[in-house]
């Protein structure tokens, strides 16, 4: 029977050719929707396969295939395959999706790189296991226990806009036998190229063999461009040069080859004359076996493949090498070509050995692959940026001698975000004097540990006169950066930097830096001053907000232009006509008590022991290094005095702790130094509460960290972070898999009970909250890392220490200091500069418009979101011509310099979106059916989002609290709104109170210690009064009535969470687009909302259990009265109260008849009755109502109770209604499942107190 498509498909398909053709409508304006599947299910060993026969180049992606077990007959199609759920797998690029989750990242071939003319396949087996194919070629096993009736399913999305059914099946019709006459011709001549290639191969090989020179007659003709090339290819210069036409209309059909074969170790080598910044990638460069006067020229030259045993094409794309179009080394060398500007050179040698090598500016990148064919010829591809190059001769006299280097680049395994790249420029230069601080410095301040080490001795009784200088001038382009150690919360202000004329024997030292009248440049909280006065008043992160860990530099560059560092991020200019010869400078003003150096000269010293240049801190000898405890698992060996570990066998059991707790703010960092990559998985860390010493037993210690769950544990692993083995948050950090040797990885729990990760130097934002105090590192070597040694140490200054616990301050005082801090944040914030590129800012920075197209339209706040604090945004305009809308959320690190994609979805970096009615981290989904469905947004709504204080954002619409949308968020976030589809048009909605603007913050650099502690509360209540004024809720009238009648019946507010109350009525339902019944659990189970009550959600008591009953528990009602309502409120528990509801209501636990047989032995116990509809819970056999007065008013309320708890699943029973009723009471449940019965303690959460007037 002919394979065919099924006839009902995605709304902008159209069937032809028999069904046997399917494309997509308006593909150059329409992405998705383009879903087909087949007409019947699979045949077992069958594979069913499309070629593909249409391609744009208006979107990014392409084909997508796979099987599921929905039938197409009765299904609803969604707008793409990914949307499929029930049983569904399919590939998408290079990965395999089960209903809509990536379970394998990388398999087989890419699918968004085949071109028109490429087939792709899926086949069941007989044994259940899933199979795809790529032009013919089985790419391996995808899933096992594939069901046995699927049927297949093509995803004609983003380029791909029709394909046709290719049947191999005997004695079908030619015109579906999926090749052409034009394709079997290509794929014939490229048969031939490749066998004539192989037979030269050969011949070349024998003639090795025989001894006899192999040089071709014409090797010694100059090494040019070959006159046959890609399409858009222009020759010039003798054919020395190559440019691709139309480089900002085009971006690919830019190959170009050499006009012969390259000689051993001849060096092929061009210089990248012209980039445009149009396009993402950019050069890339190789070699092939393909002869270039037959060969068919791609249009990227990673697309070619050889059929035959041999190695066709090697290509250096980004920094990974290709081979015959798949990748071969993800990291490669120090460079990465998609980051080469101007003037870069670009060359490769393959050596008389047979190996490849690589040479970028001239340094060798070493061995690229060992298994090179002796004839190839050398490939450009000119893509992307990439526009023009030229061939270099090493005999021409103008050829650039000088190499650069390797520290003129920053290292970094995690390439794809350039925007974490620390900014690190050192000249190749004579030996010069090591930068230190100078010994003589303010009266105030001391140099400690071999002048590395700043610090104001008695930080907690002075404020000032803490300015310190280095011991020589800064050479031109050299980092002076500062890793900030210790922090007090005493003072406002903190630590100022920047450079200085004065030298250090000459300089009258002042109280503040800022006071110098001439030669000095300093930046100062968010200002840059030049000789006491401000220049730019608004530069940069803010300084005065930086904490312990944080590091900061200065920077002047060549052209006497002056730069500030912030965690290695450039903050833009800071000044200009900076002459040379300048001392840095920093002033150890207020909070900031203690910094240290950060030593970027002695980062490549040696080149056989690879470093990072962005390790946080580094051993000296005359500090007391972190210890490994000798308590550890049982393949571990500890060596070199406790700082190294090695996994002597296996790939697990390899569990080693710190010998002692974290201190506060204190980064515990380890290097990686050897891997095996012959193992899977990742390294392990995170923190215990397990309390180790070199005492205790190894017995206790399992094989895994996972397994670490009699103590409160909490790991990351790969991108996940775990809490005692539960997956609390996905895509977190770049995967742990990618490390390699050399690496830095530390670990830090923070003053504020937060735990942050960093890799090489980056903090990678907050992975967990609520961490204890007295933690222990825990480090689990497994998989393929086998060695780490500490690289960290506890360099606390003992006379600060010592002063620190001499000196307490009281908690007032400090939360007085933070409201201080906090003075200068205004009620509404505006717009960053940094944007998408079709959005345009006005009206002072608080409107935005999307001015054309659907996408690009990102904006972020100016500045941090406070927690607490709302930010809302009102839909000024929206444009029907597109579908989807706008999207909102929080981003983790500053946007000052990131380069924003087309989508919000795409920001796979600390980022957590509110699209539709679903939230999303990183552009992974983790939560459904949350809130209103943004999608259908009108003029006038108003939509917001806020921080609370226990680290949730929460999303707010038209004033109203939707509840917790995602948990631990970073602590210093941006908020986001992207303006996608039909709205084009936001404007910021200030915040009630924002007219009685906080008294200003004083400019006077002399912040003085606050002396009357009556004022400092006076002040403190005074803006704690107007941060919380600025949370705007405006509940509709029977809310505020139901939250009368909560206070009339005396429950303390401590039961509830702060603001945390959601009205069911049916306005707010209604406004809110809410379904009338959801599902949650594991396995999902519908309940219905409570249409027509207030909800108050309580505080839990256990909050790991509450975190993973909330997603996986089921949702049920409970009805109470008003006797028992406290009592269930201070146990915490239902079944406690049980003994003491009397009354012989069916709402009351009763005990059940059983039969000799069946009587079980708990019988005894009282069962809870509970329902998943309020409408059978709501009535007066289960929540009786009662009169409530008002005192004041004298007005009676008819007021019900009840609970909305959450059910462990698999600890209750289903029954039928115990009421009688012969009417259906809840049209989405039968009457026999209305009653979920329970006698297991422990199986109930309270989640929400529900509260109903019936006489408003």
């Amino acid at each position: 029977m002919a394979l065919k498509f099924h006839n009902r498909v995605g709304t902008l398909v159209t069937l032809s050719n028999n069904n046997c053709t399917a494309q997509r409508n308006h593909p150059t304006q329409e992405f998705n929707n383009g879903v087909v599947m087949s007409a019947e299910p699979l045949q077992d060993n069958v594979p069913f396969e499309v070629r593909i026969d249409r391609k744009v180049n208006s979107w990014s992606g392409s084909i997508e295939i796979g099987v599921t077990t929905c039938d197409p007959s009765t299904m609803k199609f969604p707008i793409s395959a990914t949307g499929f759920r029930e049983g569904t797998w399919v590939m998408s690029g290079s990965s395999i999706l089960r209903d809509g989750h990536s379970v394998i990242e990388e398999y087989g071939a890419d699918l968004d790189q085949l071109n028109e003319g490429e087939k792709v396949g899926v086949m069941r087996t007989t044994d259940g296991t899933l199979h795809f194919l790529v032009n013919g070629v089985d790419q391996g096993p995808a899933a096992n226990g594939i069901a046995a009736k699927v049927y297949a399913v093509i995803d004609m999305y983003g380029k791909c806009a029709q394909v046709t059914i290719v049947d191999n099946a005997p004695g079908t019709n030619q015109e579906n036998d999926g090749i052409s006459n034009d394709v079997a011709s290509q794929l014939a001549n490229e048969f031939l190229t490749q066998l004539s290639n192989q037979i030269v191969n050969d011949l070349t090989r024998n003639v090795e063999a025989l001894g006899i020179d192999t040089v071709a007659p014409s090797s010694n003709e100059r090494l040019t461009f070959h006159e046959r090339c890609g399409s858009l290819v222009k020759l010039s210069n003798s054919r020395r040069t190559a440019e691709r036409r139309h480089p900002l209309d085009e971006f690919n059909n830019g190959v170009v080859m050499t006009n012969r074969p390259l000689k051993n170790d001849e060096l092929f080598e061009i210089r990248l004359d012209v980039l445009v910044d149009k396009w993402s990638g950019s050069i890339e460069v190789g070699i092939t076996t393909h002869n270039p006067s037959v060969l068919d020229f791609p249009a990227t030259m990673t697309n070619m493949r050889s059929d035959l045993d041999v190695v066709g094409t090697i290509m250096m794309s980004g920094c990974g090498i290709l081979t015959n179009g798949k990748g071969t080394r993800r990291e490669y060398g120090v460079y990465n070509l998609d980051e080469l500007t101007e003037g870069d050179r670009i060359g490769l040698i393959r050596k008389s050995n047979g190996h490849l090598h690589y040479y970028i500016n001239g340094e060798d990148q070493g061995v690229a692959s060992n298994e090179t064919p002796p004839t190839i010829w050398g490939v450009v591809d000119l893509y992307g940026m990439a526009v023009k190059v030229s061939i270099l001769d090493r005999n021409d006299p103008n050829y650039p001698n000088n190499i650069s280097s390797p520290a003129q680049r920053a290292r970094n395994i995690f390439r794809q975000y350039p925007d974490m790249y620390d900014e690190i420029s050192s000249e190749e230069a004579e030996p010069v004097e090591r930068l230190l601080f100078h010994t003589r410095c303010g009266s105030h301040a001391a140099v400690i540990n071999n002048q590395r080490t700043a610090h104001r001795p008695n930080a907690l009784d002075d404020f000032n006169y803490g300015v310190v200088l280095t011991n020589r001038t800064l050479r031109p382009e050299e980092l002076f950066e500062v890793h900030i150690d210790k922090m007090v919360d005493k003072w406002a202000g903190s630590i100022e930097i920047g450079v200085t004329l004065h030298s250090p024997n000459d300089l009258d030292f002042p109280s503040t830096m800022t006071n110098m009248r001439s030669g000095t440049w300093m930046m100062t909280g968010t200002g840059v001053m030049h000789n006491g006065t401000t220049v730019i008043d608004m530069y940069g992160q803010n300084l005065d907000r930086l904490k312990a860990g944080d590091r900061v530099g200065v920077k002047r560059r060549g052209d006497g232009t002056l730069h500030f560092y912030v965690n290695g991020i450039d903050q833009g200019q800071g000044a200009t006509g900076v002459p040379p010869n300048v001392y840095g400078v920093i002033d150890l003003y207020g909070q900031a008590a203690q910094t240290t150096i950060v030593d970027h000269t002695g980062v490549y010293q040696d080149n056989n022991l690879p470093q990072s240049d962005q390790a946080i801190m580094s051993p000296s000898s005359s500090d007391v290094s972190h210890r490994f405890s000798l308590c550890c698992g049982k393949c571990i060996t500890i060596k070199n005095n406790s700082c190294t570990t090695v996994r002597s066998t296996g790939y697990n059991n390899a569990i080693v702790f710190s010998s002692d707790p974290l201190k506060r703010d204190e980064i515990f960092e380890i290097r990686i130094d050897q891997v095996c990559r012959v193992w899977s998985g990742s390294l392990h860390i995170g923190l215990t509460t397990l309390a180790i010493s070199d005492t205790t037993s190894s017995s206790i210690i399992p094989a895994s960290a996972l397994e670490l769950t009699s103590k409160l544990t909490w790991l990351i692993t790969g991108s996940e972070v775990r809490k005692n083995g539960f997956v609390i948050k996905e895509n977190y950090a770049p995967a742990l898999e990618r490390l390699e040797v050399g690496n830095f990885v530390g670990i830090r729990r923070v003053s504020d009970g937060t735990l942050h990760l960093y890799i090489n130097g980056e903090d990678m934002g907050v992975a967990a909250s609520n961490i204890p105090k007295n933690v222990f590192v825990v480090i689990d070597l497994y998989g393929p890392v086998e060695m780490i040694t500490i690289t960290s140490s506890c360099s606390w200054d003992a006379s600060l220490m010592a002063s620190q616990q001499s000196q307490s301050i009281t908690s007032e005082l400090a939360e007085a200091a933070e409201f201080d801090a906090d003075e200068e944040y205004p009620n509404t914030i505006g717009f960053h500069t940094n944007h998408g590129k079709n959005i345009m800012i006005s009206n002072g920075g608080l409107t935005a418009d999307r001015t054309e197209s659907y996408n690009q339209g990102i904006i972020v706040t100016s500045q941090p979101l406070r927690k607490k604090h709302m930010f809302q945004v009102r839909i000024e305009h929206l444009n029907t011509r597109w579908s989807f809308s706008l999207m909102i959320g929080v981003l983790g690190f500053p946007p000052d310099k990131y380069t924003f994609p087309v989508s919000s979805m795409s920001i796979k970096k600390s980022c957590i979106m509110i699209q539709g009615n679903a939230v999303y981290s990183s552009g992974c989904k983790i939560k459904e059916n949350y809130g209103p469905n943004l999608d259908e947004l009108q003029i006038g709504h108003v939509i917001g989002i806020m921080v609370d204080e226990e680290s949730n954002l929460r999303l707010f619409f038209n004033g109203v609290d939707q509840g917790v949308a995602a948990r631990d968020v970073p602590g210093s976030c941006y908020g986001l709104v992207d303006l996608y589809g039909i709205c084009d048009k936001v404007t910021v909605v200030p915040n009630e109170g924002s007219g009685e603007s906080p008294e200003p913050h004083h400019k006077d650099k002399e912040k003085a210690e606050k002396e009357n502690m009556e004022e400092v509360l006076k002040e403190k209540q005074s803006l704690s009064e107007s941060i919380l004024g600025s949370v705007v809720i405006r509940p509709c009238e029977y809310a505020k009535t139901c939250s009368k009648v909560r206070s009339l019946m005396g429950i303390p507010d401590g039961f509830f969470l702060e603001q945390q109350m959601t009205c069911y009525c049916e306005s707010c339902h209604k406004l809110r687009s809410e379904d009338l019944y959801l599902r949650r659990g594991e396995p999902p189970r519908e309940y219905s909302v409570p249409l027509g009550w207030c909800r108050y959600i309580l505080k839990q008591r256990q909050k790991a259990s509450s975190f993973v009953a909330s997603d996986k528990w089921h949702v049920a009602y409970y009805g109470t009265q008003l006797e028992v309502l406290r009592k269930i409120l201070d146990t915490g528990d239902i079944h406690a109260c049980s003994d003491q509801m009397g009354g012989g209501s069916i709402l009351l636990p009763q005990s059940i008849a059983f039969t000799e047989k069946s009587r079980p032995d708990s019988s005894s116990l009282k069962q809870i009755i509970m329902s998943p509809t309020i409408r059978y819970i709501g009535c007066n056999e289960f929540s009786p109502k009662f009169k409530l007065l008002d005192p004041r008013t004298k007005k009676t309320f008819h007021v019900r109770v009840a609970f909305q708890v959450w059910l462990k699943p698999g600890s209750y029973k289903t029954g039928p209604q115990s009421l009688g009723l012969t009417d259906q009471i809840d049209p989405q449940f039968p009457n026999s499942e209305l009653e979920w019965s329970t006698k297991e303690h422990g199986s109930v959460l309270l989640h929400g107190l529900l509260i109903k007037i019936e006489n408003l």
